[in-house]
């Protein structure tokens, strides 16, 4: 009788099963009976810690407490940045992986691998369908073989579902295999949205992202059956509202892609985030019939754009009823966009105070103009209705964008900066060609409606000096009327003016609202514009002005940050003047957050590490530190232990570069104190008399 034993491991290792007659199904017996393999290790150039698999993880933390290099031995994988297969995920071969970080910076992933899952060898014949629109739906093409753009070979606008028939597939974010990945079983996914690749948000129990969290893509009606409550979101992609009740009731706000670390704070209101919901991206019209009275009565009007004041516009005293015929729409309870909030899906709400609002009166009303990352409207897409200073959080290029109505400006830089052009309703397909400027958009800012009439004065020179003239309507040259060689600063009394380089409105343009603007030149520099003086840390300046491009530090030292809430690069300030944020940064368009560091009196001492969670050689410093790798040997620190005072690291010698501040306590990775890499190229203690 014939007889065979089969082994787990190579070389005849591991758990074993023997048999004289046929197996339909080793695995049965046996986890595997074959050489695919993958290890993990917790340090780059795969040092540290290691885990072995060869089958599904759903959870790597459970072995390691973080992973940073990667070896397949044999077989393809699929890692994932979360545990349960789950956030960004990418494909890996047979091969060596020797730093993690490669993959973050290419935006695959996120901080580290949380789980795997083994892709099965398919020997047969490949097959799927893809749709253009979700459950089914719009035009169908079946794919047996790779393609390398949908738009070029199909026509396709977008892919949403897909039936896998034969065969495991990849799906790619852009042409050419680049971006984010996905993986595809044989199966049905009749959205992918509802997968996570379109929308998601964090839920977590305390204010600044602590405690429990919980995470969705889709509706929510209780979020209670997960957190005992909910004081943060962070808001990953795509757009939701939130409310402060279960089964979407209550008082409700929006948001959009970002970080709210304090929710009573941002919506005024006390209690916490019970229920949430998505709103869907809508690429047609708008339109909406409002009237006065509830159950369609009284007086009837059309929108098809955004009203800052229905009293103004159509001397209503109140709007009791609507019909939402197309788009998503929000409504305000004040003008001008300002109060509580109800989103309206499309459909006839006969009754606001039905629906759980009470005697609350609505009085603005606002679509939620569309951007676009390629030319021609293809690519990823990005919808709003207010003003947005930096497009690049939500696309990574904006190359064409489509205004469905209202006005807007755009700029080529963030935070309103750059060359700017005016938008209004229409179809601009490809932004460089349509400005003749060479990069992207970058921030938008809505233009109101104003009806009054319009007055500005201009001024020759700076700070209203020369000669002065006051317009009250279009100018196509001021040369020719006025006989002025230039125009340097100006005062806007009523009305939104458009200021062109060039005679017969052409060149470059630059967008005024009502105030004062002394030099064109310098238009918020050298302490110029709207100011903010503070004494105290400060979360988010955004709440104060839109922008901060020049500072004054009057006493004591501070941080100031390129992202609210402390995040982003950071900058050390002393007392001084600081008249041009880019020139003495160099990083980002804006300061969005600051911290002051409090004075200290005593010596200053900091252990620093060679490796994580204090491992490696240890040196002690209680004195500045011009080269860390000219004194020590050695330029990477992932961990350290503040002891006394407070101190900086510069990412290169000499004090240059990135900067982080670190006061008293321990610090047991390097992105506990913000750092994306672990190289700090010198050291230096923070005293007042810096």
């Amino acid at each position: 009788m014939g007889r065979i034993i089969f082994y787990e491991d190579r070389n005849f290792q591991g758990r074993s099963y023997e048999t004289s007659s046929d197996c339909v199904d080793l695995s049965s017996y046996l986890s595997r009976c074959s050489s695919i393999r993958i290890i993990f290790y917790e340090d780059r150039n795969f040092q540290g810690r290691s885990y072995e698999t060869s089958s599904d993880c759903v959870d790597l933390s459970s072995y390691l407490s973080r992973c940073s290099s990667i070896r397949v031995e044999s077989g393809c994988f699929m890692v994932y940045e979360r545990p349960n297969f789950m956030g960004h995920q990418f494909f890996l071969r047979q091969g060596e992986y020797p730093d993690y970080q490669y993959l973050m910076s290419m935006g695959m992933m996120g901080e580290s691998v949380r789980s795997c899952r083994v892709i099965p060898m398919h020997r047969g014949t490949f097959r799927m369908r893809i749709y253009e629109r979700e459950n089914f739906g719009g035009q169908m093409t079946e794919l047996t073989d790779d393609c390398e753009s949908i738009q070029d070979r199909f026509r396709m606008s977008d892919c949403q579902s897909c039936q896998v028939i034969e065969g495991p597939w990849l799906m790619y974010e852009q042409p050419h295999y680049r971006g984010r990945q996905m993986l595809m079983m044989p199966g049905e996914y009749r959205s992918f949205r509802e997968m996570g690749m379109r929308m998601r948000i964090i839920f977590y129990e305390d204010r600044n992202f602590q405690g429990r969290s919980y995470e969705t893509s889709s509706d929510c009606v209780d979020l209670t059956s997960y957190l005992s409550r909910c004081h943060s979101c962070r808001v990953e992609s795509g757009c939701f509202m939130v409310y402060d009740r279960s089964n979407y009731m209550g008082n409700q706000y929006f948001v959009r892609r970002g970080e709210y670390s304090d929710y009573s704070r941002m919506t005024g209101f006390s209690d916490c985030i019970r229920s949430c919901r998505t709103i869907p991206m809508h690429r047609g019209p708008f339109r909406m019939k409002i009237y006065e009275r509830e159950n369609f009565g009284g007086q009837m009007h059309e929108l098809m754009e955004d009203c800052d004041s229905i009293q103004d516009r159509f001397r209503m005293s109140d709007c009791q009823s609507c019909n939402v015929m197309d788009g998503h729409w929000l409504l305000y309870e004040q003008p001008h966009y300002r109060g509580r909030m109800m989103y309206l899906r499309p459909g006839e709400y006969k009754s606001f105070r039905d629906m759980g609002m009470g005697s609350m009166r609505f009085s603005s009303i606002r679509r939620i103009i569309i951007f676009y990352e390629d030319r021609d409207f293809q690519g990823h897409s990005y919808e709003t209705s207010s003003d947005c200073d930096d497009l690049t959080s939500f696309l990574n290029r904006c190359s064409s964008c489509r205004v469905e109505s209202g006005c807007f400006m755009v700029y080529d830089r963030s935070n309103y900066m750059g060359n700017q052009y005016f938008l209004r309703r229409g179809d601009y397909s490809d932004y460089s060609c349509m400005t003749g400027f060479s990069d992207c958009i970058r921030s938008c800012r809505t233009i109101p409606m104003h009806r009054g009439s319009f007055k500005i004065r201009i001024y020759e020179r700076e700070n209203f000096g020369g000669q002065m003239h006051e317009l009250m309507e279009d100018c196509e040259s001021i040369q020719d009327r006025f006989h002025m060689s230039d125009c340097q600063s100006c005062h806007v009394m009523d009305g939104h003016w458009l200021l062109y380089e060039q005679p017969q409105y052409r060149g470059r343009m630059m967008y005024l609202r009502p105030g004062e603007y002394r030099s064109f030149r310098d238009m918020d520099r050298n302490f110029q514009g709207r100011s903010y003086e503070c004494s105290s840390d400060c979360a988010d300046l955004h709440s104060h002005f839109s922008r901060c491009n020049s500072i004054q530090v009057e006493s004591g030292c501070w941080m100031v940050y390129e992202r609210p809430n402390f995040m982003g690069y950071q900058y050390f300030l002393q007392r001084g003047e600081y008249p041009d944020y880019q020139r003495w940064m160099g990083f980002n368009d804006c300061v969005r957050s600051c911290r002051i560091i409090p004075q200290h009196q005593g010596s200053h001492r900091i252990r620093i590490y060679e490796r994580s969670d204090f491992g490696g050689q240890m040196m002690e410093l209680t004195d500045d530190c011009p080269s860390l790798y000219d004194r020590f040997h050695y330029n990477d620190i992932h961990s350290c232990n503040v002891m006394d005072g407070y101190w900086l690291l510069y990412e290169h010698p000499n004090y240059k570069g990135k900067q982080y501040l670190l006061k008293p306590g321990e610090y047991r990775q390097y992105n506990d104190w913000g750092g994306l890499s672990s190289r700090i190229g010198s050291i230096r203690r923070i005293t007042h008399a810096n």
